[in-house]
């Protein structure tokens, strides 16, 4: 079995961690139940549309059990929450990895790991204070499975959101 440790060692391997990001960064819409959730209350979606067919879209339509015992919530926090520790991990391991800083081609992949991770970082961070105001701030890797933060207070969230960013833009990669 391969430990975390082992799995992110090298330059190669943390830039294929990487993926695990964009796919938490994608749960939210590869979910058909989860998927709208963002759309709730907008101009596409309101109360009495197709939403009222499924347990959790009425809940979303009728901003009822919008908490953990709506099953699409507890998925949708969760998935962010994940997301949170893989990018908070993949930033505590980076700056162990071996990179020659005589070989600008490593430092350069190595800043964009790190950026890519902040945004990432950044987020999450967004998509769960735009929905729930109340978050615990996730900005380190929690050693302790069962920790339970305490809520942060929402401009230190913010606070963090603006700082990952500006710091992860000069480095990200063109798209």
């Amino acid at each position: 079995q391969m430990t975390i440790d082992l799995a992110l060692s090298t330059l190669d391997r943390v830039e294929g961690s990487l993926y695990g990001l964009y796919q938490q960064g994608r749960t939210v819409y590869n979910s058909f139940d989860n998927s709208e959730y963002k759309l709730c209350h907008s101009d596409l979606i309101r109360t009495g549309s197709h939403l009222t067919d499924q347990p959790p879209f009425n809940q979303f339509a009728r901003i009822d059990g919008f908490d953990a015992t709506n099953s699409s919530v507890r998925q949708i926090w969760n998935a962010y929450y994940i997301g949170l520790a893989r990018a908070n991990k993949t930033l505590d391991v980076v700056e162990t990895v071996p990179v020659n800083e005589d070989v600008q081609e490593e430092v350069d992949r190595k800043n964009a790991v790190i950026a890519i991770a902040k945004f990432f970082r950044a987020y999450f961070h967004l998509s769960l204070i735009e929905r729930w105001d109340n978050i615990v701030l996730a900005d380190q890797v929690f050693d302790d499975p069962a920790y339970k933060g305490s809520l942060a207070d929402p401009e230190d969230v913010y606070a963090l959101i603006v700082s990952d960013l500006q710091e992860a833009i000069p480095d990200l990669p063109d798209a």
